[in-house]
């Protein structure tokens, strides 16, 4: 069942990258409106949390060493 602007490889091809993308969802409680306030601050909140995390990760890395 496609419609007129979405043909049936496009409906396959967004189905395939569905499968392969991970999400999460994180819940913030009203005791942490401050940390809420300061991500709805940021233009890009996805690239924010991945650089934070990437930050930590690489912290995390030269600890090990």
């Amino acid at each position: 069942m496609t419609d007129n602007k979405t043909s049936e490889a496009q409906l396959k091809a967004i189905k395939k990258y569905k499968e392969k993308v991970k999400r999460l969802t994180v819940d913030f409680y009203p005791s942490e409106t401050d940390i809420w306030d300061h991500l709805q601050s940021q233009d890009k909140k996805q690239t924010y949390i991945k650089d934070l995390i990437r930050g930590d990760m690489a912290e995390t890395k030269k600890e090990q060493s």
